[in-house]
């Protein structure tokens, strides 16, 4: 038997069956055992992550700059020969993670890179519908000594995913022509979209010909004709104010308090590692913690959610606790700092300079947190090392003088210049959080006059200049579209424009600063009529058109608004530069805002209409995957001053809740494609746009790696109509299906019936167990549901589509702990669906409405009464 066998055994590649490699480990059973982990944390071996067996690895990549990496050991293989790896794998959040296989010579040079366009990877889709399986096949090419397996996400994506069941074999070479994925990734993005837009680092130079001369009507000019104005600081007149003044006396005594009972409570020490704010989060309702000063276990035992619950002190909140508090600490330094330069109390001056000594000393100490990012020393994470170091560098510059030259230079020799050089270690692209470190940087080298420093964080490329040429669109939106990040940018900035102004170098930041001032000015434009702003991408909670950043910055980017609104504001700002010594404000009031009308952001992949009591917002593509969502061809509307539909946006990026629904499509009003939105991220393709007839198109032809979509809005008198059309492109038909979010309440016919919450999820993508109190009916071709809203509107919002549909209407998560009615029509499966939604006020008819092929499909009588 043996004599007959060993010869077939060693055949079997001949015959296209595969031989195994001894690969280690291959289920994650014996811990990290033959595998390397290079990424500080992110993946782990986990129970949560077995499919088989125990353990499983897990990845949990939240950076959104750095992605995470995992290698198993090198396998000996030959050249010329051909490998396939095959796993399981299951994406619990999120998306961007993909599986390589790893070719080197005998030096161990790897073979494969994304330079050459050689990598051999297998992504895993983003899809929430369990474990898969997967494979991805290579050829070793020449001068291959050893394969290795390198489980990776990518730099821009955030994702949380569970593999399993790893084997490497040998395989025929025709295996490897059955794996269309088995390609570089800069070829798949190449085929996917634009070139410009597959990285970050490749976008455009937006075109913005003159930022000054941009929103002309609401800006104060200077004597040269420039939007940015040189700041004054009249400590003199400031003394006399606070001395002869009652309300700025008052105003004083208030800080003088809360600065000296800092001072005399709060301390920084050298043993705290400081955590990740967004992880400061209630884990009974994911909303933020009550934060205090008081020092978790010393002078409190617990901590407060913002519902009331007692929530126990662990280590992660007491780190996230930490990283609140430093970044407090540092804010506190520049009162103090400001308080010094008042009242020319030496005090406040020591003690800024105490801290900045202390910071200076047990600077290294920090560099080997347990759980912190990499190059993150003061904070959880670059960002907050921007953050405290720049408000630190602001608290320096209030007592430069009085510290003198050798003090002030040992805080640049071992706090602010190594700083400044880790700062520039991280975020090498154009980003938001790149913004921060380079302004940072920058900041830090005006205040010292380092020219190289200047040079490398302003004119680089990634430098500061490139932030803005590249990072804001021709609309003046930030690139990563969620519009807190406009708000976001300006305050990265503000204070270094603030700086460089005040030490004379104001000409190096210009440009900047006039592109920065219409940051803010730019949301006013397309703002709802409540006040909220458009919420596309992943912004946390609901933006509000707000003039309040506009009052911060009338010192050096005065607006008409911002000046009226900071005479009513007591502040150090208005304090020693007085709003009202710019500019004659007589005629000027706070809300002048600026007309929304229609208008086709093109650059910025977003339109908005305004036609009648309509103002719809649509936001029909990306420009890159950061901060992107599964949202593509989502809309918001208002009707009057009444919100019809809103983007809610996310919760803190540390629940579960952000990655599992608010980013997927069933949190947004898109088309589902099984259950699924949007993947991955795409710019799409303006169709048609009319401002005169209040109408927009738009299509993504890569809406899903199997499916197109295209979508239809149009104003007529006082009806909103939506069309969508989907179709699948190739395999199986699946469900095909569309959400739809309301701000009002429906009144439901007796056709609507309870459906059990196991019914509702069964089969379906993760999000759909965030929906709870489910009712559903089922109808042929139409119905129309009236659906009422606060205020006595009515709105008779009606499903029209070509057969039989199931409509699905529950309670779906909003900003905690809110919650809001969502509809969710469920087709048959097929390879095509065309659907049109109408909303119109309703109108009491004594018979019921029929189908638009007169057939009484579903009554639409309701006896609703309109309020005044």
């Amino acid at each position: 038997m043996n004599k007959l066998t060993l010869p077939l055994l060693f055949s079997l590649p001949a015959l296209g069956f595969a031989a195994a490699l001894p690969l280690v480990n291959p289920g994650f059973e014996n811990s990290t055992d033959g595998w390397s982990f290079g990424d500080a944390g992110m993946s782990s071996v986990s129970d949560k992550a077995a499919r088989s067996g125990e353990y499983g690895l897990l990845v949990e990549d939240q950076s959104g700059a750095k992605g995470s990496s995992v290698r198993s050991a090198r396998l000996p293989v030959e050249p010329g020969k051909s490998y396939q790896v095959d796993f399981s794998a299951k994406i619990i959040g999120g998306g961007g993670i993909a599986v390589y296989l790893e070719f080197y010579d005998a030096k161990g040079k790897a073979l494969t890179s994304s330079k050459d366009r050689t990598q051999v990877l297998r992504v895993i889709p983003p899809q929430l519908d369990g474990w898969k399986e997967y494979s991805v096949a290579g050829t070793a090419p020449e001068g291959t000594a050893t394969v290795a397996v390198w489980v990776h996400s990518f730099s821009g994506n955030t994702v949380t995913a569970a593999l399993d069941d790893f084997s490497v074999q040998e395989v025929p070479a025709s295996a490897v022509k059955e794996h269309p994925s088995s390609q570089s990734a800069a070829s798949k993005s190449a085929a996917a979209q634009p070139a410009w837009t597959g990285r970050s680092e490749d976008l455009p130079s937006f075109e913005k010909k003159d930022p000054a001369a941009a929103f002309p009507e609401m800006k104060v000019y200077q004597p040269d004709g420039s939007a940015f104005r040189q700041p004054k600081e009249d400590w003199e007149q400031a003394r006399q104010k606070v001395k002869d003044d009652p309300e700025w006396a008052q105003w004083y005594a208030a800080k003088k308090k809360e600065v000296d009972a800092w001072m005399a409570h709060n301390k920084d020490r050298a043993e705290w590692e400081a955590g990740w704010n967004h992880e400061f989060i209630s884990p009974h309702d994911n909303a933020f913690l009550v934060w205090t000063d008081r020092v978790p276990g010393e002078e409190v035992d617990h901590f407060m959610s913002k519902t009331g619950d007692r929530v126990e002190i662990t280590p992660k909140l007491f780190r996230s606790w930490v990283g609140a508090f430093r970044k407090n600490h540092a804010s506190m330094m520049i009162e103090a700092g400001m308080l010094y330069r008042l009242t020319q109390d030496e005090k406040y001056a020591e003690w800024v300079a105490a801290q900045l000594d202390f910071y200076a000393d047990n600077y290294m100490a920090w560099e080997k947190g347990v759980a912190k990012r990499a190059n993150s020393w003061l904070g959880y994470q670059s960002l907050d090392d921007a953050v405290i170091i720049s408000r630190q560098a602001d608290a320096a510059r209030l007592v430069f003088d009085y510290a003198g030259k050798d003090r002030r230079q040992n805080w640049y020799e071992n706090l602010f210049k190594p700083e400044a050089i880790l700062l520039g270690k991280t975020f090498q692209n154009i980003h938001n959080i790149a913004t921060w470190q380079r302004a940072t940087q920058v900041k830090i080298a005006l205040l010292y006059g380092d020219k190289e420093l200047l040079k490398e964080s302003m004119d680089g490329g990634r430098g500061l200049r490139q932030q803005f040429e590249r990072g804001v669109t021709g609309e003046y939106v930030w690139y990563e579209q969620s519009m807190g990040y406009n708000g976001f940018i300006i305050m990265a900035t503000e204070s270094l424009f603030t700086t460089a102004a005040l030490i004379g170098e104001g000409d190096a930041v210009r440009r900047e600063a006039e592109i920065a001032e219409n940051l803010m000015l730019a949301p006013l434009s397309i703002r709802f009529p409540d006040g909220t702003i458009p919420n596309p991408a992943d912004n946390t909670g609901v933006p509000r058109a707000s003039v309040t950043g506009l009052a911060q910055v009338y010192r050096i980017l005065p607006t008409w608004i911002g000046l009226v609104r900071a005479t009513t504001v007591r502040n150090w700002d208005t304090l020693v530069d007085p709003p009202e010594q710019i500019a004659d404000l007589t005629g000027h009031r706070a809300e002048d805002l600026p007309e929304v009308v229609s208008r086709n952001m093109e650059s910025t992949r977003f339109a908005v209409l305004k036609e009648g009591p309509w103002q719809v917002f649509f936001h029909y593509g990306q420009l890159n995957r950061s901060h992107s969502q599964a949202e593509a061809l989502n809309w918001a509307a208002s009707y009057g001053d009444v919100m019809i539909t809103r983007d809610f946006g996310t919760v803190a990026y540390g629940s579960p809740a952000s990655s599992e629904y608010y980013r997927q499509g069933l949190a947004q009003n898109v088309p589902l494609v099984d259950g699924n939105g949007q993947a991955p991220w795409h710019p799409g393709k303006l169709l048609a746009f009319d401002a005169e007839e209040g109408m927009v198109e738009a299509e993504q032809t890569q809406y899903r790696p199997n499916a197109t979509a295209r979508r239809k809005l149009r104003i007529e008198g006082d009806t909103l109509i939506d069309e969508v059309s989907v179709k699948v492109t190739e395999g199986e038909a699946v469900p095909l299906g569309l959400a739809l979010h309301l701000l009002g309440e429906p009144e439901l016919s007796d056709d609507f019936k309870a459906v059990p919450q196991e019914v509702f999820t069964e089969g379906r993508p993760v999000p759909f167990k965030y929906w709870k109190d489910v009712k559903a009916a089922t109808f042929e071709d139409f119905v129309s549901v009236p659906v009422a809203y606060d205020g006595g509107l009515v709105l008779d919002v009606e499903f029209k589509g070509s057969g039989p549909f199931t409509l699905y209407v529950g309670q779906a998560p909003g900003q905690p702990p809110a919650t809001h009615t969502a509809f969710f029509l469920d087709g048959p499966s097929g390879h095509e669906a065309n659907w049109t939604v109408r909303m119109q006020p309703h109108i009491d008819h004594p018979e019921p409405t029929a189908s638009p092929e007169e057939e009484p499909k579903e009554r639409s009588f309701w006896q609703w009464l309109f309020g005044s």
